[in-house]
């Protein structure tokens, strides 16, 4: 229970405000005004990096290394959660890849630790090839997130 719980107070907050606000509102004003591919990714790329950034709020009960660690961690993944909400046009996505995430790195709680590593490290390859690949699709498509607000301002 306590790492369903972990799942849901991280996923669904941090991708409601983070990609459905920020990201939300940065695409917004960029379709509005002089849509681009490159200001697409400098829109991912900022609202990720704020998500990494309010992951220092990590210090009232973790030390500076291992925030530091956290918040580059976060980034990565927020890069990851950014692109599949601006591929698919739906944050709902995003906050299941998040919350599979979270579940995943919450304290051991009855999962063999080594089943927990390899979990880890194979969701670690995954958000790599998401990126990746979103990186080279969107150069070539229009993300369904960039459609939906387009037909929004319209």
């Amino acid at each position: 229970m306590e790492r369903i719980a972990g799942g849901l107070m991280g996923g669904v907050p941090e991708e409601l405000f983070c990609r459905g606000v920020l990201l939300g509102a940065f695409l917004t004003y960029v379709i509005k005004y002089d849509y681009t591919y490159k200001k697409l990714i400098l829109s991912i790329v900022s609202s990720s990096a704020i998500f990494g950034l309010l992951h220092f709020t990590n210090l009232t009960h973790a030390p500076f290394p291992l925030t530091v660690m956290q918040v580059i961690i976060s980034i990565l993944g927020g890069l990851t959660f950014a692109f599949i909400y601006v591929q698919t046009g739906s944050i709902w996505y995003a906050v299941a890849v998040h919350f599979t995430n979270n579940f995943l790195r919450a304290p051991n709680t009855g999962i063999d630790s080594s089943i927990q590593t390899a979990a880890l490290a194979i969701f670690g390859y995954f958000t790599i090839l998401v990126v990746v690949y979103f990186l080279w699709y969107d150069r070539k498509h229009t993300p369904q997130l960039v459609k939906n607000i387009k037909q929004s301002l319209n």
